[in-house]
């Protein structure tokens, strides 16, 4: 229910941050939708960790824009997901292209327990010589065969600059986010065009070691 009054309060009253939406998508040459329902999303999205949850969910202020000359599909959003207690909101960059075939991985910032973890035994990582980005980061995936062909050195090393970013993977869908964590609109721009680099390595990045 608290997403149909969040609906409604929307209508009626237009935050600052969608109507700073709408002037960045005129800059930007972006479109923009003020907002969607979760349910009318792509099949292909529903499976992603960052999208549990049994509460209501809205995508806001959803950019969007097809590259030229390329199937590839660009989104930015604001997630919103009201929980028990709080509504969280994580903005999130989206990347779509059909051809793609991604296993299933998420890469996110390393917690406590993983830290701890690392320290009292030795564990088996992909890339181990990427020392930075193992200090940060930490990759689930539930399986991890095709990892050391879907990931590179260069990806690992360039994402490993930033320290709070959250990477998802799987079938057509790559996406970059701040979790629980809305994005300062001053500072949209800059973490998409690192999202575009961060792509761009991922595709096009080589590595010097295969999988120890």
């Amino acid at each position: 229910m608290r997403e149909i009054f969040d609906d409604l309060k929307n209508t009626i009253w237009q935050d600052d941050r969608v109507l700073a939406f709408r002037k960045l998508a005129v800059a930007e040459n972006f479109e923009i939708n003020d907002r969607e329902r979760f349910g009318n999303q792509a099949i292909g999205l529903k499976g992603f960790q960052l999208f549990q949850g049994k509460r209501g969910k809205r995508l806001k202020s959803v950019l969007y824009q097809k590259e030229r000359n390329t199937s590839l599909k660009t989104r930015i959003y604001d997630y919103a997901y009201f929980g028990d207690s709080k509504t969280r909101t994580s903005t999130v960059i989206e990347f779509y292209l059909p051809q793609w075939n991604f296993s299933e991985m998420l890469i996110r910032p390393k917690s406590n327990f993983h830290k701890m973890k690392a320290f009292f035994g030795k564990q088996r990582v992909l890339f181990p010589d990427i020392v930075q980005f193992h200090k940060t980061y930490h990759i689930y995936a539930p399986k991890t065969d095709n990892l050391r062909y879907e990931l590179n050195e260069e990806f690992l090393d360039l994402i490993a600059e930033q320290k709070r970013i959250w990477m998802e993977a799987k079938g057509n869908f790559i996406l970059f986010y701040t979790k629980n964590k809305p994005m300062p609109l001053d500072q949209l721009m800059e973490h998409y065009e690192f999202s575009r680099d961060l792509l761009d390595a991922l595709i096009h990045g080589h590595s010097s070691e295969e999988y120890v």
